[in-house]
């Protein structure tokens, strides 16, 4: 396996750039982020390439984190897989939060069950506008981080 993520990684860094720019949205919703990734190549090492995604993911204006949170579907991606009264109280919380935040709730969803999920989101509405961008960032970090890492397994 180990070696199919080195020639992932070799090939992302020999995609032209507007190629590299698409790569990267489809892992993180700003476009500025998408492309100084796609610029901060070549990337050495996978822990290189991971390392500069989380660093460039920090470094952004709130502006462009707010325009990767308004893409992130995992959420909705949940939603839509669970029993009809969670994915219901789940879009409920969510559109609340929006409402109340000026953004979309985001919850890195991978390897949490759907209760679990709807439980975050429903403490999370309770917080304050300072509190949720942040925690919102740190939740985009992790989702950025493991679609980074599935770019270098497909």
């Amino acid at each position: 396996m180990s070696y199919f993520i080195y020639k992932n990684l070799a090939e992302l860094n020999a995609l032209d750039r507007p190629s590299a720019v698409r790569a990267f949205e489809a892992c993180c919703g700003s476009i500025r982020w998408a492309e100084a990734m796609a610029d901060a190549r070549p990337f050495k090492t996978v822990e290189h390439f991971l390392c500069e995604g989380e660093e460039l993911w920090f470094s952004l204006p709130s502006v462009d984190q707010l325009e990767a949170y308004g893409r992130n579907a995992e959420l909705a991606d949940v939603a839509s897989g669970t029993d009809k009264h969670t994915g219901e109280s789940l879009a409920a919380i969510a559109d609340l939060y929006q409402e109340k935040f000026g953004f979309r709730l985001i919850v890195n969803t991978s390897r949490r069950a759907p209760d679990e999920v709807l439980a975050i989101a429903a403490a999370r509405f309770r917080n304050s506008a300072e509190t949720e961008l942040r925690l919102a960032a740190e939740e985009q970090a992790r989702a950025i981080q493991n679609r980074l890492s599935e770019l270098l397994e497909t």
